[in-house]
């Protein structure tokens, strides 16, 4: 699904909803002492622009096993839109070249999120 527009246009930089998930979810109960939750890995440390390479070259799941990120239960193309919408509502323009090559991308929503992110560049 194409974000509707309210909620494009307060998306911010998020790949995924809020973390208020994370407070009532079994698995952060108890975590194992093997396997400490590590905090900050998301934000600043996760590139959009090498995510919607990774799309595009197809190694996103490769690059992202192992992670949080990698635990699969968010859908590749849902994924994708999200990184896409976050540059648009990021405002870096130098991302403008990873995200017009979505625009002929064979999923309708990816290449229709591209679009709506392309012109929210040229047109603030």
């Amino acid at each position: 699904m194409v974000l509707p527009e309210p909620i494009a246009a307060v998306w911010g930089k998020r790949l995924y909803g809020c973390d208020l998930c994370q407070d009532p979810c079994p698995f952060n109960t108890s975590p194992r002492p093997d396997n400490p939750p590590v905090t900050g890995e998301l934000g600043p440390s996760i590139s959009i622009r090498l995510l919607l390479s990774w799309g595009l070259t197809g190694e996103i799941k490769q690059k992202l096993r192992g992670t949080a990120l990698g635990m699969g239960w968010m859908n590749y193309y849902t994924f994708i839109r999200n990184a896409l919408q976050s540059a648009g509502t990021g405002g870096d323009k130098t991302l403008v070249e990873y995200v017009k090559a979505y625009t002929v991308h064979e999923d309708s929503v990816l290449a229709e999120t591209s679009r709506r992110v392309l012109d929210r560049f040229l047109h603030p």
